[in-house]
Order: structure tokens, then sequence, then C-alpha cells
């Protein structure tokens, strides 16, 4: 068991050491975009998600609060919960894009 992790390492090392000689540029860290009309948006498709999201967790949490535990609760839950990992993704790449009006 411990040749199986020590092996699966030094195949790592070494498979980094050949990807790192033969691209060099492989693993630079992409600068972020420019702000411009596609990302001028960004925080906006944020918060208007993240209120879908609020909307939709509320009606389905009142929905299986009261009883209504029906196959319709559990699908608006799940596009709640989508609608808020969209959200958050979203305004986490808004503070990569743009300096302006963080509060």
């Amino acid at each position: 068991m411990l040749g199986q992790i020590v092996g699966e390492l030094v195949a790592s090392m070494l498979g980094e050491a050949v990807v790192g000689t033969l691209f060099p540029n492989w693993f630079r860290p992409q600068r972020p975009p420019k702000e411009g009309v596609w990302n001028a948006s960004l925080g906006s498709s944020a918060v208007f998600l993240a209120a879908v999201a609020a909307m939709f967790g509320g009606l389905s949490s009142i929905g299986i609060v009261t009883g209504r535990n029906g196959s319709p609760t559990w699908i608006i839950l799940v596009i709640a919960v989508a609608a808020a990992l969209i959200a958050g993704v979203l305004a986490h790449r808004t503070f990569e894009v743009t300096r302006r009006r963080h509060l």
C-alpha cells in the first residue's frame, strides 16, 4: 500500500516535470479579462439569479414545512440551489473582472 502511494507521488512529479518541460507556459495563471460588453453585466446577472433562488427556495421551503413533499416541491428546490450556485459563480467572477463598486 505504501509502495502504491509513493509510486503515485513519483509518477505525478515526473508527469509535471515532463509537461513543464514540453509546455513551459501551461501552468501560468491567466490574467483576468478586461471589462467589456460581456463582462459588464455579471454583477446584475448574479443579483437577479440570487433573487430568483431566494424566491424559489422560499416557495419550496414553505411547501416542505407545510407537508407538501411532492415531486414539484423538490424540483423547485433543486432549481433554487442551481440558481444560487450559478449566482455565486457569477458574483465571484464579478470581483475578478471589475474593481468598481465593491461594497
